[in-house]
């Protein structure tokens, strides 16, 4: 019963999809017809501080105390929530209505209806006369007590035909037995309806399977995690639900025979596919429910999706082994260095070159852990969300690319490259210096370890009408043409060139420039004749062929205008 016509057509046709029979009344005499025949088991009502709903209440429960209603309505006030509390209502929902939080009312209020309906309680009969003379009377303050409900609450409840009892005189009395019998429906509709909402607000996929491996019921994640119409479930073969299989599983892999045959707790693993071909991993385990002779009656088996529990181990597996393996190889070398450099015999017969040339090695390797782990701290902060970007306007040159480049100097000698610089002295963006530099860091980090020894690395920042742009470049190995899309990704790397990396330097660049508002591209091609020529524009009618050119990466930041 609502006068929106708009809202109502679509609670009606969503509800009607659902295979609920839905009437839309609007005039109050049709309504308490419809009432009186037994015809509604579920009353969804508009009310409002100005329309006549609140009136209707009182009148609707002196045909049906026991109907449940739902209230819905569009005025937030105080004085609509306090009378919707007098009203002893089943449900008040706000509008704009949730249609999934509209289906789960219904059916609490169906299982209300049924537990607490004409058959269960014989219309709650109002003591008379006769009951009286053969039953135990109490008066309104002995119910109270019996009841653990304030005197308020009770003649509330008692007004509205919510509880059993007869006024004589201006005083309540009300039937003990039937008080007992009040107390006892209304506690087991409580629980029944808590479990029903327990089951169905799980995230993990639960269903009660029978001995002929046949669902009984499942909840909402067992739906969605099945891809299946809950209302084709019950019925079906477990097996074809979850596996999409006509053959049972085999009882050494089939979590709900083992539950069934041995009585206690079985699990299970098994790999599927997503719709886009993805794999997913899910955890199966059965327990079974047991009769009073120990027999199994049913199995609860539980699917949980463990597709990013497992994408996770194996990554921190991954991360572990190489994490280990290359402090292994790191820090032997700078420990056989320092040693022999501390050691005051030996280093007397070590040259100054070759001392110069330990201790560089030495610095190389320590600045590379030193990075990787920043790089993993970094990364973790930025996969969950702790990532922060503190601005203030700062000069490129001076607060981020010459301090950057002097920390590179020791590596840039190791492996005799330099770089040019060309940068505008007035470039200036609104930024967080030290994740900057960061990611200035690991760009000139990239181009050493795939340049080429002895090359040279450029690195341009200049000013466009959008901010600054930030280019730097290097001679080398260059990126494959389809893995530019792929560069920015965690934990991709060039294994086949043997260059140590922890696959995240730049996945942590592209993460600190969208923290900035900005954005970064890769490029690559081909050198020739002295020109950085893109893979796309390399021209195909020249005399050499391409694998005789030298090859090129450019990574490209593109910063925001910055706003003092």
């Amino acid at each position: 019963m609502d006068q929106d016509r708009s809202n109502a057509r679509v609670v009606s046709q969503y509800l009607s999809i659902l295979g609920y029979q839905v009437e839309h009344i609007q005039d109050s005499h049709i309504l308490f017809e419809r009432i009186q025949a037994g015809s509604v088991d579920v009353l969804i009502m508009d009310v409002n501080k100005h329309n006549r709903g609140f009136e209707l209440i009182p009148a609707i429960k002196d045909i049906d105390r026991l109907l449940p209603i739902i209230i819905i309505s569009g005025d937030d006030s105080i004085e609509v929530a306090v009378r919707v509390r007098e009203q002893g209502i089943f449900y008040f929902m706000m509008k704009p209505l949730d249609i999934e939080e509209i289906r789960l009312v219904i059916e609490n209020a169906l299982e209300h209806r049924h537990t607490q309906g004409s058959k269960n309680l014989d219309h709650a009969r109002v003591p008379t006369a006769t009951t009286m003379g053969t039953e135990e009377l109490v008066d309104a303050r002995q119910a109270s007590a019996f009841l653990k409900i304030s005197a308020r609450r009770l003649q509330q409840l008692s007004r509205q035909g919510r509880i059993p009892a007869v006024k004589i005189s201006r005083q309540w009395y009300y039937v003990k037995k039937q008080l007992e019998q009040w107390l006892r429906i209304t506690a087991i509709a409580d629980q029944r309806n808590l479990r029903a909402v327990a089951f169905d607000v799980l995230d993990d996929g639960i269903a009660v399977i029978n001995r002929k491996l046949r669902i009984q019921t499942c909840n909402y994640a067992y739906e969605r995690l099945t891809a299946c119409a809950g209302d084709h479930i019950p019925g079906q073969y477990c097996y074809s639900v979850n596996r999409k299989s006509r053959i049972p599983c085999p009882e050494s892999t089939c979590p709900v025979r083992q539950a069934f045959n041995t009585l206690k707790t079985a699990r299970s693993l098994y790999v599927d596919h997503d719709t886009h071909g993805h794999k997913r991993y899910y955890d199966a385990i059965a327990l079974p429910v047991k009769r009073s002779n120990g027999t199994a009656a049913y199995v609860v088996e539980v699917l949980r999706d463990s597709t990013a529990l497992y994408d996770t181990t194996r990554h921190l597996n991954w991360i572990m082994n190489f994490f280990v393996h290359e402090c292994k190889g790191t820090l032997g070398p700078v420990m056989l260095n320092i040693s022999a450099l501390a050691d005051s015999q030996l280093a007397s017969k070590i040259g100054p070159e070759t001392r110069h040339s330990m201790l560089l090695s030495s610095l190389c390797s320590i600045k590379f852990l030193h990075d990787m782990i920043r790089n993993y701290i970094v990364s973790y902060n930025a996969e969950y969300g702790y990532l922060k970007c503190t601005r203030r306007v700062i000069s490129l040159k001076k607060d981020i690319i010459e301090p950057c480049l002097s920390e590179f100097q020791a590596v840039l000698n190791k492996r005799r490259m330099s770089i040019t610089t060309t940068i505008d002295d007035a470039c200036r963006v609104c930024g967080d210096p030290d994740l900057l530099k960061i990611a200035i860091g690991n760009l000139v980090n990239n181009a050493i370890k795939y340049g080429t020894e002895g090359s040279t690395i450029t690195c341009q920042v200049k000013k466009n009408h959008d901010g600054v742009e930030i280019q730097i470049s290097n001679e080398g190995i260059g990126i494959e043409p389809d893995a530019l899309s792929s560069v920015f990704e965690r934990f991709i790397r060039f294994d086949k060139v043997g260059v140590s990396g922890t696959g995240l330097g730049l996945h942590i660049v592209k993460k600190i420039v969208e923290q900035h508002g900005g954005s970064v591209q890769a490029g690559a091609g081909y050198i020739i004749d002295g020109e950085y020529v893109l893979y796309r524009d390399a021209p195909g009618g020249r005399s050499h062929k391409k694998q005789e050119y030298k090859k090129f990466a450019v990574i490209t930041m593109k910063l925001p205008r910055c706003v003092p």
